[in-house]
């Protein structure tokens, strides 16, 4: 189940198995996020957009069917991966305690530039039912903001769309805050 929480609160991950991300699936839509400035690519067949802001989430897309997908959350920051990633086991265990999940968090990238991706496994609600979750989410420092580029699937559509959240987050371009 997706929740709208703000930055720091979706922490948690497991580190993906190797070659995970060997599909790439074709994104064909691009879509701009000027209020926080970001740009990336989701394929045409997702719906959603930009948001109001409200929460800290800039961005919510659904894929097909709604087993999948994507928010964006952004706010201002002084600080550091480094100092986010000191914080975050303790978030992630209390955020998560109750789904006995299976979490790692490991270095990454996003649209080239150095990020912590936090991957979380639970057995829990989703949209429409109770299912296996795979929560990627993505933080990146870049001029003075926080990102985190927050997706989820569940089973069994998971394997079909971890290579699009690879392509997506390669996709990522940071634009100029007017």
């Amino acid at each position: 189940m997706r929740r709208g929480v703000s930055l720091g609160v979706f922490l948690v991950s497991l580190a993906l198995p190797a070659g995970v991300f060997a599909r790439v699936l074709p994104a064909d839509h691009v879509y701009s996020v000027p209020s926080v400035g970001v740009r990336f690519s989701l394929p045409s067949d997702w719906n959603g957009g930009p948001t109001s802001g409200a929460h800290g989430m800039w961005f919510d897309a659904n894929g097909p069917a709604s087993v999948a997908s994507m928010q964006v959350y952004a706010g201002g920051t002084s600080v550091g991966l480094d100092s986010i990633r000191l914080r975050l086991p303790k978030l992630v265990a209390a955020e998560y305690a109750k789904l006995h999940p299976k979490v790692g968090i490991h270095a990454a990238t996003v649209g080239g530039t150095p990020a912590m991706r936090v991957t979380v496994r639970y057995h829990g609600a989703w949209n429409s039912g109770v299912g296996d979750i795979t929560h990627v989410l993505d933080f990146v420092v870049h001029g003075g903001m926080l990102y985190e580029f927050d997706y989820m699937s569940v089973a069994p559509w998971t394997a079909k769309y971890l290579p699009l959240f690879a392509q997506t987050e390669q996709s990522v371009t940071f634009i100029q805050v007017a």
